[in-house]
């Protein structure tokens, strides 16, 4: 899913994974798949200031509560592949809890009242740039800016250090900087080694990542579908201003409607696979809204 051409990767949005759990593996899965293309990678991370997990309600933890979540545990991954880790919470944590104006929390830069945004709490439209947040989970026009900012940053100082390099002279620069291989003439902030390899091994111990066959959204999901009785393609939201606020994909509305996939589980599609092994299907639905369905999902091998 990411083009051949793409020179920057920033994983992000790590804040929805839970504190504890199998997410920490499947993370360090998704980072390993990223830098084995060789592209530059950056974490980015963002912080709810006015979300409180269970276990920190259990404890009676207050909001603003700067240490919860995954990013702590995600930040050591980027330490051990030496890549750029980008910090909300390092950021603006501070500026938050003075209630410095961009950085507001008492507040909520939405339009739209909702049950996690009562009217009381909706910001003025014009005092909307005072806040950071549209709702207790997701940031505002104000809080992506920040974002943005924050990921600026890494970019400007690797511009700096290129900048910086073509004006040292050749003597300074060759004692600063490791070379890459006496076959070449490239320069290098790493120490090379014949016993070194290009990624190491995972972290967590023998937690490699994966291989994707393929990954089948919006339209695209239609490739695999066989048969169906009742389920359609269809928006969830169909008066939602673009197609991903729309929400496109299968529903149906009658007990006993079902759908049937066919997925080739083979290596490539066309190699046989190690029957050792076991195959992972990820499936994906929506759960988030009221009057939702259950469903059971079993799978046949032919």
């Amino acid at each position: 899913m990411v083009p051949a051409d793409t020179d920057l990767v920033v994983l992000e949005f790590s804040i929805n994974d839970d504190y504890y759990g199998g997410d920490r593996a499947t993370y360090e899965q998704l980072l390993r798949k990223l830098l084995q293309l060789g592209r530059a990678v950056v974490t980015l991370h963002h912080y709810q200031y006015n979300v409180r997990r269970i276990q920190d309600t259990a404890l009676g933890m207050p909001k603003g509560v700067f240490w919860w979540g995954p990013e702590q545990h995600y930040s050591l991954l980027a330490q051990y592949y030496d890549i750029p880790s980008v910090s909300i919470a390092s950021a603006a944590w501070r500026l938050m809890a003075a209630g410095v104006e961009g950085f507001k929390v008492d507040k909520y830069d939405t339009a739209n009242p909702s049950p996690t945004v009562p009217p009381n709490v909706v910001a003025p439209r014009n005092e909307s740039a005072s806040y950071f947040f549209s709702d207790p989970h997701h940031p505002g026009d104000q809080g992506h800016k920040v974002l943005a900012e924050a990921l600026a940053a890494p970019l400007l100082r690797a511009v700096g250090e290129v900048q910086a390099q073509r004006l040292l002279p050749p003597s300074t620069l060759s004692a600063l900087l490791l070379p890459t291989g006496a076959k070449s003439s490239r320069i290098a902030y790493r120490r090379t080694h014949a016993r070194l390899l290009d990624l190491p091994p995972p972290m967590l111990p023998g937690n490699y990542e994966k291989r994707t066959l393929f990954c089948a959204m919006p339209a695209d999901l239609k490739q695999v579908v066989k048969a169906a009785s009742g389920f359609q393609y269809r928006a969830e939201r169909p008066n939602a201003t673009d197609f991903v606020r729309q929400k496109w994909g299968y529903s149906a509305f009658d007990p006993g409607d079902w759908l049937e996939l066919e997925i080739d589980t083979r290596l490539d599609g066309h190699n046989a696979s190690n029957t050792s092994q076991p195959v992972l299907v990820a499936f994906g639905c929506l759960h988030s809204y009221e009057h939702m369905g259950v469903a059971e999902a079993t799978c046949t091998l032919w």
